[in-house]
């Protein structure tokens, strides 16, 4: 008996590399028939960011107005501190929502002003408050405020401590010596950084509740302290690398 010929399809394509050409095939077409539903998606987010930055612009104006009328005018500094930059941010990524970006720019605006909204609805929610009841409006606000400034205090501190040792890798990357030198000079360096940073991690520590009014004598005491453990840290390295040349 001759044998059979192998049946083929597809033009001549064996029945299992045609069935991985269909689910190919299949997935592409998943892909195409799935994109346009993602990009509705994506613009009716857009769409509903839009309207909710508007609002959120709309009472800042508001939160303004007001706090110029009940709070005075160190707190009303101290707050502008925080609103003015999300307004200014606000208003920029509602503009970069309004262009015409590519998918993976507009995602990534709709997760910034997402995050941002959500900050601002603190501050809004503490407006809540009528005129009526100014010692509590100004109680909270006051509180809120002193926090807020604490945790960007110690927000700085870890980015000077960043800092810090991407200094010292950058120092050593440029200094002429072999891998295994350099790696025994940054263990010894380290252990001295690792103790002139704990100054600067104690920085971050506030011993007492602070009061809005001590709060401004804090931030430049503290900023100060900063500034020079850091200017020290920096010398430090320098000195070290200058004599190992």
């Amino acid at each position: 008996m001759e044998n059979e010929k192998p049946k083929y399809r597809m033009g001549g394509i064996p029945p299992e590399k045609a069935s991985r050409i269909m689910r190919f095939f299949d997935r592409v077409h998943q892909f195409f028939t799935n994109k346009p539903q993602v990009d509705l998606k994506l613009e009716g987010r857009i769409i509903e960011l839009r309207h909710a930055t508007d609002k959120v612009l709309l009472k800042f104006q508001k939160l303004k107005k007001k706090n110029g009328e009940n709070l005075h005018d160190q707190l009303i500094g101290l707050l502008n501190e925080v609103i003015d930059p999300m307004i200014k941010e606000i208003t920029r990524l509602r503009e970069s929502l309004m262009q015409k970006e590519s998918p993976e720019v507009q995602v990534k605006n709709v997760h910034r002003c997402t995050a941002l909204l959500e900050r601002a609805k603190v501050w809004i929610e503490l407006s809540i408050e009528t005129p009526q009841h100014p010692s509590n409006y100004y109680s909270k606000i006051s509180t809120a405020l002193v926090n807020y400034h604490i945790m960007e205090m110690q927000s700085c501190i870890d980015r000077d401590i960043r800092l810090i040792w991407n200094y010292l890798d950058n120092a050593l990357f440029d200094l002429p010596k072999s891998p295994e030198e350099k790696v025994q000079m940054k263990e010894i360096l380290s252990s001295e950084i690792v103790k002139a940073i704990a100054k600067l991690e104690d920085l971050k520590i506030v011993s007492k509740e602070l009061t809005v009014e001590e709060l401004a004598a804090w931030r430049i005491k503290i900023n100060y302290m900063r500034s020079k453990y850091f200017a020290n840290i920096l010398h430090m390295i320098d000195e070290r690398i200058r004599s190992s040349s």
